[in-house]
């Protein structure tokens, strides 16, 4: 069929398509750019500071409280130089650029070296952490500055409340590790129930709820994902600590976290449950003669206690927020 504007030319018929083709693109040919090398991890930085490891920095609240700038752009020497001029015994390196100084970062929540791998603004060749990893070190000539872990934290950091769900956990002064869950008292309970808190042990309940995450919110110990409302009651000196659930029974508002430094751990750890009103953050794991050898958390054990003995049955603990 010719073609409507050219009738010389031919253009297709009714349902028929005249196709043509041109000449093939040309191509040009570009060479990839090498890649720079990686920047690398120091072990050592500044007058003695050895690498901790790569770590999650919560943001909110900082794991390091203290920003300082380093002259000329932020590398390991650089800010380990920094932090010890202005008296602080760990210091850690931030998103290339930020460099970051305390005594102490009670938060332990790791990551693979490999997620601190942002060039430093100072010096490219060496890894400065990244978004939100903090790349840890701390001064091994100084070893004395381990907070007490009796006090709630301080330094700007709101000891009222965690930033995160949290398991809790008992840690010896050995170091052995206790994990706890709350258990139910009396199940099928139609009104109030009652939780204990406790290592286990003794006889199995297979109708018992048990719950293993709490938050803590304006100094209250949060249990999560239970019905009822549940809250913490005040652990009496002497008492275990319990929790009571579909209750018109008060919260204890007096929950804090408290510093853990231990001396495996001069640098870094999560910290502890603690009490507003305590001179000691004493706790203790003690088997629980009228409940076939349960194992529960005890606040200031005392002598001569019906439940327990002080001598054989408690084991002294520290109650860590792991999360």
């Amino acid at each position: 069929m010719a073609c409507s504007g050219d009738s010389t030319a031919t253009c297709g018929a009714a349902n028929r398509l005249s196709v043509y083709s041109g000449p093939p693109p040309t191509t040009t040919t570009t060479t990839a750019q090498p890649a720079g090398p990686s920047p690398t991890r120091a072990f050592f930085a500044g007058n003695f500071f050895e690498y901790q490891g790569c770590f999650v920095d919560p943001l909110n609240p900082r794991g390091l409280q203290h920003q300082v700038s380093v002259p000329g752009g932020n590398t390991p020497n650089g800010c380990a130089n920094a932090c010890k001029a202005n008296g602080y015994r760990v210091m850690g390196l931030e998103f290339g650029g930020e460099c970051w100084c305390d005594d102490f970062m009670p938060f332990a929540l790791t990551v693979s070296d490999g997620e601190c791998n942002m060039p430093c603004s100072g010096d490219p060749t060496n890894a400065c952490g990244a978004g939100a990893r903090l790349q840890l070190y701390g001064d091994i000539t100084n070893l004395g500055g381990i907070p007490a872990s009796s006090l709630c934290m301080g330094d700007g950091r709101d000891s009222s409340s965690y930033y995160s769900a949290f398991q809790l956990r008992g840690i010896t002064n050995q170091g052995d590790i206790l994990n706890l869950g709350a258990v139910e008292l009396n199940p099928g309970a139609e009104t109030e129930q009652s939780y204990i808190l406790t290592f286990g042990g003794g006889t199995p309940c297979p109708e018992c709820n048990v719950f293993n995450f709490f938050v803590l919110q304006n100094n209250q110990l949060i249990p999560l994902n239970v019905d009822g409302n549940p809250v913490a009651l005040r652990a009496a000196v002497g008492e275990s600590q319990f929790f009571a659930a579909f209750s018109s029974q008060p919260a204890f508002d007096g929950y804090c976290s408290g510093f853990l430094g231990t001396n495996n751990l001069p640098f870094y750890g999560f910290p502890v449950l603690d009490q507003i009103d305590d001179t000691t953050n004493n706790w203790g794991l003690c088997l629980n003669n009228t409940a076939n050898g349960r194992r529960d958390a005890v606040y200031a054990p005392v002598q001569n206690h019906p439940h327990y003995d002080f001598f054989t049955d408690c084991i002294f603990v520290n109650l860590q927020l792991v999360g």
